[in-house]
């Protein structure tokens, strides 16, 4: 492996939390963190439902991207998930609770405006969507279907984003290189909840929303933001892709996009 892809490598596993560690059950208390990459703590995660003074609710996903399909076990991959809180509020953290082959993602919202919450709706012009990154923890072999709490709770609940797969294999020299695993071709779809995106004749998958240019952040070092559109129509947005190495190499499977130094599949 090149020096170049050696720091990718360290970079990128830095960023999606990929760790080595005992199989188990995940505490429900795991740490989230923002586009900023900055960590939210959580001390102890309420039931679910609202505080008793309405500071606090549970806010259902606007949607959930895999941002690498697969993972290897024994590593711990990131979700990118959308959050819209309700007016007068900021999303607090979101947190991963794993158990009999599913993982449930959970997003809690506090109240910053003062007062009662209509009167904080009443100041808000529009809803503020946002985009979380959320560890889905240790993971062990096989597939992990990703979801939505408050899906789970009952027909009338609010949840309704999909599940998604998150398949785990045995790390070895099947396992496709990390960038290849990261921006990964459209094909038939894009199954871990993605929208396929066009940048120079080739087509991806990504996120929604850029987990870091949409809130204004750096993208992740080894990467660089481009500017890309959607496949089926809509206005072009930054996303952030893996960079070239020496300026004109990718992995199998990726090639060099001149003029913007980024990989794509092709």
């Amino acid at each position: 492996m090149s020096r170049a892809n050696k720091a990718w490598l360290a970079a990128a596993l830095g960023l999606l939390g990929a760790c080595r560690g005992a199989p188990g059950r995940a505490r429900p208390a795991g740490p989230s963190t923002d586009a900023g990459g900055r960590v939210r703590a959580v001390a102890e995660v309420p039931p679910l439902g609202p505080s008793a003074d309405g500071s606090e609710v549970d806010v259902p996903l606007d949607w959930v991207y895999l941002l690498t399909a697969p993972s290897p076990t024994g590593s711990a991959p990131y979700a990118a998930v959308g959050v819209t809180p309700p007016c007068g509020f900021r999303v607090l953290y979101v947190t991963a609770d794993r158990g009999d082959g599913r993982v449930l993602l959970r997003a809690r919202a506090r109240r910053e405006a003062p007062g009662p919450a209509r009167a904080a709706d009443a100041r808000c012009d529009a809803p503020t969507p946002t985009a979380q990154l959320v560890s889905l923890g240790v993971l062990r072999l096989g597939d992990w279907r990703v979801e939505d709490a408050l899906a789970r709770q009952g027909p009338g609940d609010a949840g309704r984003v999909p599940p998604v797969v998150q398949r785990v294999v045995p790390d070895d020299r099947a396992l496709a290189p990390l960038m290849a695993r990261w921006t990964r071709p459209c094909g038939a779809g894009c199954g871990e909840g993605g929208v396929c995106m066009r940048l120079a004749g080739s087509h991806f998958c990504a996120a929604p929303r850029d987990p870091w240019r949409s809130m204004g952040q750096p993208c992740p070092a080894g990467s660089a933001a481009a500017e890309a559109e959607p496949s089926r129509g809509g206005a072009a947005r930054e996303v952030c892709l893996p960079l070239c190495e020496g300026g004109s190499r990718c992995a199998p499977g990726l090639r060099c996009v001149a003029g913007h130094g980024v990989c794509v599949p092709g």
